[in-house]
């Protein structure tokens, strides 16, 4: 049988998410559908629980060894990947993977499309109630479509064509916000994307989130990217107004983040709490696709 889609995951030392978030993804996987997973070199026990996952059958591809990061990791597993279509996953967030069985038979009817993204919510987990922040990149899709203008979207909805890796390229070692390059970079390409309406992940800021780790550093990179591919003029390098508000921004989160971190949902009930949400959302209204 053909593999007509694999699922790419990296991690690194997160067991406890993987235990969480790994399941909802073999059970997910269809008979027609493959899981390869990256593991950097973890030392918390991943490796065990990977293997023994792997002996019974429910993951078919993984490799543990010392990596650069999560763009090296994701490259060796596109590399490994024998589906027709890639899906990158994350190992600490939550995916409608109903929504991307859709987007999967659309990309198969689709021969000639060589990326399909979609939007999702970012999870605010620092307070006691859920806080869904809506992702609405379908604008940025839609001057694209019009005028060709690169845009940035979120990684975790890039569902890719295997084949197309050789327009698309692999992901770039030298950043650190990897969807950020990519996603402007291939916008900026000759490749044909496609977007569908519908909201198919949950981003779930944790503590041991690149978007959380490297908040600032993620504001750079994207304003150089958008300097170097849009000539937008990057105002936090340049801006002495800015640069002062730099230097007490992370003092600030640092010290709200202590006072609210208190009454932070924990992981296992905020990834609940997005299923749910996604769920919800893919039986309310009509979704479609548009290219």
């Amino acid at each position: 049988m053909s593999i007509s889609l694999s699922y790419v995951l990296t991690t690194y030392n997160k067991l406890e998410y993987l235990k969480i978030t790994l399941p909802k993804l073999i059970e997910a996987c269809k008979a027609d559908e493959e899981i390869v997973i990256i593991d950097g070199g973890s030392s918390d026990g991943t490796i065990d629980f990977l293997t023994d996952l792997h002996r019974a059958g429910k993951i078919h591809k993984y490799i543990s060894e010392k990596d650069y990061g999560e763009s090296h990791g994701t490259n060796k597993g596109m590399l490994m990947a024998e589906g027709e279509l890639i899906k990158i996953i994350t190992d600490d967030d939550a995916y409608g993977f109903r929504a991307i069985q859709e987007c999967k038979l659309f990309m198969l009817q689709h021969p000639e499309i060589d990326v399909l993204g979609f939007d999702g919510y970012g999870y605010l987990i620092s307070t006691d109630k859920p806080v869904f922040v809506k992702k609405n990149v379908l604008a940025d899709f839609n001057i694209w479509k019009n005028s060709k203008t690169p845009f940035i979207f979120c990684g975790l909805s890039l569902l890719m064509r295997r084949k197309s890796l050789a327009l698309l390229g692999l992901f770039n070692t030298t950043v650190r916000m990897i969807d950020f390059e990519y996603t402007i970079r291939i916008s900026s390409s000759k490749c044909k994307i496609a977007w569908y309406t519908g909201l198919a992940y949950v981003n779930i800021a944790n503590e041991s989130s690149n978007s959380t780790r490297f908040w600032k550093l993620s504001m750079v990179e994207k304003e150089k990217l958008e300097y170097f591919y849009l000539d937008k003029l990057p105002f936090l390098l340049f801006r002495t107004k800015d640069k002062i508000k730099n230097i007490f921004r992370p003092l600030k989160r640092a010290l709200f983040g202590k006072i609210i971190s208190s009454n932070q949902v924990e992981f296992p009930a905020a990834y609940n709490n997005a299923l749910t949400r996604l769920e919800s959302d893919f039986c309310e209204g009509t979704k479609d696709v548009v290219f």
